[in-house]
Order: structure tokens, then sequence, then C-alpha cells
């Protein structure tokens, strides 16, 4: 099966999901879109159908990037100090997972609150912030020099992150977020 086949075969099911409404700007998205893109290292080729030039927010895939932009900055050792790395059965931004009995950190970075936490580890470099890094890094290791912010998703997060801001305030209340809560917020919902 091709690649045009398997568009063609799911298209449909878009209509069975939901677009994320939790943030204004996201709930403005249009909901069929569907693309694959496949990158061969080994031939530098590309293969790709659909929707897949469509610019989107890549949303919690970017806590990926953080994380990795945190260890090549600060090592794993440093970096796992500070999250965790265990599985969690709670939603990603409960705050149920800094409650876990004898943890003194979030649980991993891959929670809304380990990702606050390793966004609040971030230093400036030769006078360059860590969004600018963020984005610096974003764009190498994913071959894309367009990747960017949206302005308007990232004033919609920080306008309605209530909850995140809830997760930032607790972990600086228990002494375990170390950095300037709005500071890290701000980089966080960017």
């Amino acid at each position: 099966m091709n690649l045009e086949q398997i568009i063609k075969n799911n298209l449909a099911k878009t209509k069975e999901g939901k677009v994320a409404d939790y943030t204004p700007a996201l709930g403005k998205v249009e909901p069929n879109q569907l693309g694959i893109a496949i990158y061969d290292l080994k031939e530098n080729d590309i293969e790709q159908v659909g929707d897949s030039q469509v610019r989107f927010a890549i949303e919690s895939i970017s806590k990926v990037i953080t994380f990795l932009y945190a260890v090549k900055q600060l090592g794993m050792d440093y970096v796992t100090q500070r999250v965790g790395a265990r599985q969690t059965g709670f939603p990603f931004n409960s705050i149920l997972n800094l409650e876990i009995e004898g943890n003194n950190h979030p649980l991993n970075p891959f929670v809304n609150a380990g990702a606050i936490e390793v966004t609040s580890l971030l230093k400036a470099v030769n006078n360059m912030q860590p969004f600018e890094q963020l984005i610096r890094f974003a764009r190498e290791i994913c071959h894309d020099p367009q990747i960017t912010l949206s302005t308007e998703i990232f004033e919609s997060e920080e306008r309605t992150g209530n909850m995140d801001r809830s997760l930032a305030y607790y972990l600086k209340a228990k002494k375990i977020l170390k950095a300037d809560v709005p500071t890290s917020l701000k980089i966080y919902f960017k």
C-alpha cells in the first residue's frame, strides 16, 4: 500500500476526532486535514502526500525538542536529577503528577509540570535567550529553517494557561522550580 492509498483509506477518520479547543487559537484549525511525510535519512529524500505541506502547531511535540536541547545544554545527569523518567497514568496537565509519594520532582519531561521544569532550566548562551536557542535547535534537528513561533497561538496559550500557571507556582512553592515563574512560563507557552 502506498502513501496515497493510506491517506485515501484514513481521511474519513478525521471526522471521528476533535480539534483541540482548550486553547482558542487551536480551535480554529481546519479539522479535515491529513498528511504524511516520511524522510529517508539514508537517501536524504522525502516522500509526502496529502496536507503534509500545511504548517501546524506542534504543541506537546515541543516537549521532546525542549528536553533534547536541555540535555544537550546541561547534560543528561543534571536534567534527570530535576525531572524523572517515570510513566504516569494521570492526564498530562494533572497536579497528581506531582503528588506521587516520595517524589521530589515532576515524573517525566512530557507532562506539563515536567516540561515547565525542563524549560526553566535553560540558560541564555552568548546573549541568545532560551527561546531563540530552542527555535534554532528545532530548525536544525528538523532540517526546516522555516519553523517559527505562531504569535496567535502563543498569545492564546498565555491567555488561557491557568492550569499551567498553577503547576508552575506549585513547583515553585515546593522548591522544585528554582527559576522565575513568569519567565519560565513565557518560554514554555511559546
